[in-house]
């Protein structure tokens, strides 16, 4: 289970909403991939093309292997 996150405006909500929705996931038996929890360096990238696009195409690779995406 992918579960995407919003980067931009209220950072700190958006990773406690990223924290909860990967406890929910948990609840209900899947198992949740949330890379910017993982690499917080990632929520930086918008500064910086060539990282960006890395990171993006890390996320492309790594939602092929996954059976959903939450958002």
């Amino acid at each position: 289970m992918y579960v995407s996150l919003h980067c931009s405006g209220n950072v700190e909500s958006n990773l406690k909403f990223a924290q909860a929705a990967g406890r929910y996931c948990i609840e209900w038996g899947h198992i949740p991939f949330i890379d910017k929890l993982l690499y917080p360096e990632r929520l930086t990238y918008h500064y910086n093309a060539e990282p960006n696009a890395t990171g993006l195409q890390s996320t492309h690779d790594i939602i092929k292997h996954c059976d959903e995406v939450w958002m």
